[in-house]
């Protein structure tokens, strides 16, 4: 089709000038011009645009403008003299379309066409015997790739892990530099230590930390010489520098290169990159508490920064980012407000984003194969290495662990870096609330991993419900004074977190692979609940009841309070805005609605907790906290309340408690207690004590993993 003097082919993606000259553009903007082409000067809307031309993809507006203004600086000319602006609307072309098609034939160009048609199916035959021999021949080969599909998952026994770091406590994030000769990482020696970049000579084992004195992290190696970019933290800040490392250790001053906002304690160990031609540094950036993580990019050269992603969720938002070998696509997790997580894909050039993975949990980090064709990231169940494919979205295994891995990176073609080992021991810690002290004492002790109790009184009996992996793999485990039975048998090794009773302590409600159930305990019975989303982001029992709980969900983009019950599995939607909550309950079970029970909830719209009143409004009488920061109060597990008091978490692991009658916040320092998440059960608060174990930075050979990778997806 012509355009004014431009042609547009769009079969081979060229537009030619009036002298002949082609130029090649990318298949989108083929694609885009030829639509809007064939539209005329009809109105085409932006919306219509993501429908058609990218096929309703994760794509934003201004991926939509961006393109627009490319082939705008193609065609030249003024501003709308071939495309124009409907502004907040959409576009249409501006110029003389006229498609270029072949004349009306004759008969007797009919009867050419005839002939033609004739060879043109002598020929097809022919072909399709050369295609039937060569299938013959070839079958035998495919034949042993069926029966060698998919291909085993490798283990400890056939794949042998050498160990290259040898530190007491964390070490995880690995980088090496480009000569192979150091390896960076991120060291804890200790729980509230300091987390320290740490550089390491692979020949002699010797270490020097970056920063002795800061907190750093994230170490990433420029492609083309032995400088090293880091994050660190001070006053609540991210920043990234750089140093430059010789051979025997020797580091040049730190020199700030970009900030990468304020402190964010659940993504400032995820990584960054730099492009291989040293152009661009890409992060992980938070602006407030208040607002989601988006990615940005750094030019090097020019100094300029860009926002590169506009997650549309109100929380969490980008982490975990790798840029592929080409330097042309940018793979990241997506953190949902619900906790669940996509692996997402971003054309660098044309700005189209892509979803390859839905799931309830994804840990950690992600990392490209050499080819970049997959992506390598680590399952729910933190013991297996993935792969999945960029374009069929195929996931194969490859390796699997006795203990948890984590932070893969590719230094080869089937050779990685990897952190070995459980992270921490687990016991569960329980401070009585009742006494102004605050003692603490053991609740579960072991050698096991027990972790997520939940604790129910009656007539001076207690009930402790808890996961362990005292049977091999983690299960629900149910203690009553000196007797222990398990309670569940799940197969695998499934997500077992956040536990609580019901008011007759019979039902136990929990999260299981981030999905919510209900475990009758005398039947041992275990049930889904169905509920308004795919996914449960805070829930508690409805105080005095057996059958009723409150779950947080998001329906049409709206947070809302609804009621459920786990019998009936009836929905009923109180109230919307609400993003977590928590109860102080009277045991009154004559009354469901016991005035004397109070719900406290976290508001999308403002900072703080408020109370609820009987109609499921929130009283913005009482509001507490109103002026605090660095707390996530959307997340049930990051605060809980008395009726006296507020507990939270804030400045990455500190416990705080306010009063709500002085409206005054203090410390509460429980020595040698380490917990990222706190519960409030009668009374009692009830901290998982996560005590450091021992980590290591191995590397491991896959062997054949291209061919691995090539025959899984066929």
């Amino acid at each position: 089709m012509k355009l004014n003097q431009w042609t547009l082919d769009p079969v081979n993606n060229t537009l030619i000038d009036p002298n002949n000259s082609k130029i090649t553009i990318e298949a989108k903007y083929a694609v885009l011009l030829e639509y809007l082409a064939k539209n005329g000067d009809t109105l085409v809307t932006r919306e219509q645009l993501i429908k058609d031309v990218w096929q309703d993809r994760h794509v934003e507006y201004r991926t939509v403008n961006s393109a627009i203004s490319r082939l705008r600086r193609i065609l030249g000319g003024d501003r709308d003299d071939f495309i124009k602006t409907h502004p907040k609307l959409g576009y249409s072309m501006n110029c003389r379309v006229e498609f270029l098609g072949e004349p009306v034939p004759t008969k007797k160009e009919n009867t050419t066409s005839l002939n033609k048609f004739k060879y043109t199916l002598i020929a097809f035959c022919i072909l399709l015997c050369i295609l039937l021999l060569q299938f013959s021949i070839l079958k035998p080969e495919r034949a042993k790739l069926d029966q060698t599909t998919p291909l085993p998952v490798l283990t400890e026994k056939e794949v042998s892990v050498k160990s290259l770091t040898y530190m007491k406590g964390w070490e995880y994030t690995p980088s090496i530099s480009n000569n192979k000769s150091l390896l960076a990482f991120t060291h804890l020696s200790k729980k509230k230590g300091l987390y320290q970049v740490v550089i390491q000579n692979l020949k002699n084992q010797k270490t020097r930390a970056v920063e002795p004195a800061s907190n750093t992290s994230s170490p990433f190696w420029s492609p083309q010489s032995n400088e090293l970019f880091y994050k660190s933290f001070k006053d609540k800040q991210c920043l990234i520098k750089k140093v430059y490392v010789q051979t025997n250790l020797t580091i040049t001053d730190p020199e700030v290169v970009t900030s990468c906002g304020r402190v964010n304690y659940l993504a400032d160990f995820t990584k960054i990159v730099v492009s291989s031609d040293m152009n661009w540094l890409y992060y992980n950036y938070s602006e407030t508490a208040s607002t989601p993580r988006v990615i940005r990019r750094y030019h090097l050269k020019n100094h300029q920064t860009q926002t590169i992603t506009a997650p549309s969720m109100k929380f969490l938002g980008e982490t975990n980012l790798s840029l592929s070998p080409d330097n042309k696509k940018l793979a990241f997790m997506r953190e949902q407000d619900d906790f669940s997580v996509e692996i997402m894909m971003l054309n660098l050039d044309s700005g189209e984003l892509t979803s390859i993975l839905k799931s309830s949990y994804l840990p950690y980090s992600l990392d490209w194969s050499k080819s970049g064709t997959h992506l390598l990231y680590i399952n729910e169940n933190v013991d297996t290495l993935n792969a999945i494919d960029i374009k069929t979205h195929e996931v194969t295994s490859l390796f699997q662990y006795s203990q948890q891995i984590m932070d893969q990176v590719m230094i080869s073609n089937n050779e990685l870096l990897l952190s070995f080992g459980d992270l921490h021991t687990a016991n569960i810690k329980q401070i009585d609330l009742t006494k102004p002290e605050l003692p603490i004492s053991d609740l579960i002790s072991s050698s096991f991993k027990d972790h997520s109790a939940a604790i129910y009184e009656s007539n001076g009996q207690e009930r402790i419900a808890f996961v362990s992996n005292r049977s091999g793999n983690y299960q629900i485990w149910l203690k009553e004074k000196e007797h222990l039975q398990q309670l569940t048998k799940f197969k695998g090794r499934p997500y077992l977190e956040d536990m609580t009773f019901s008011a007759n302590g019979e039902s136990l409600l929990f999260l299981q692979d981030r999905k919510l159930h209900v475990l009758d305990i005398k039947n041992k019975l275990v049930k889904p609940i169905t509920h308004p989303t795919k996914l449960v982001k805070n829930f508690i029992w409805q105080c005095n009841s057996d059958e009723n709980i409150f779950i947080i969900a998001k329906e049409s983009d709206i947070w809302g309070l609804y009621q459920v019950n786990t019998s009936t599995q009836a929905t009923k939607l109180l109230t919307t805005g609400i993003t977590s909550i928590h109860s102080v309950c009277k045991s009154d079970k004559s009354n469901n609605t016991n005035p004397s029970s109070s719900y406290y909830v976290s508001n999308i719209a403002d900072k703080g907790i408020f109370q609820l009143t009987s109609d499921w409004t929130i009283n913005k009488k009482k509001h507490y906290l109103a002026n605090a920061t660095d707390i996530d109060f959307y997340d049930n597990r990051m605060w809980a309340a008395t009726e006296k008091a507020i507990y939270y978490i804030s400045e990455g692991e500190k416990i705080f408690q306010f009063d709500i009658s002085t409206r005054q916040s203090r410390e509460i320092n429980f020595l040698n207690v380490d917990t990222y998440f706190l519960s409030i059960q009668n009374n009692k608060l009830i901290l998982n004590d996560l005590q450091l174990a021992d980590t290591f930075i191995g590397k491991i050979t896959l062997p054949g993993l291209s061919e691995r990778l090539l025959i899984n997806n066929l």
